[in-house]
């Protein structure tokens, strides 16, 4: 017995333990990236930027919002290209 544990321990190094790990994480990723794992993630009270996907979303919470007087809304410095002239909503 002492003899197998001692076989075994000499050709299980380091490296062959770290290599199939790091194997199976990226087997991981490229089936999550491809879809096939799903990956799911719960944000609360925080922000997520998605680039290059999509994202379907799910609000539990609404917000009012009172506005007095006057907001000035220009779209020149949301979207510069636009060319819109500033618009005021009024309450």
């Amino acid at each position: 017995m002492r003899n197998l544990m001692k076989t075994l321990l000499q050709h299980i190094t380091f490296e062959r333990i770290a290599l199939c790990l790091l194997t199976v994480g990226i087997w991981i990723i490229v089936l999550q990236n491809a879809g096939i794992l799903k990956h799911q993630v719960t944000v609360n009270h925080g922000y997520v930027i998605v680039a290059g996907g999509s994202m379907d979303v799910q609000v539990t919470n609404t917000v009012d919002v009172d506005v007095e007087g006057t907001v000035p809304v220009k779209i020149e410095e949301v979207d510069p290209l636009c060319g819109a002239l500033p618009v005021e909503i009024e309450r």
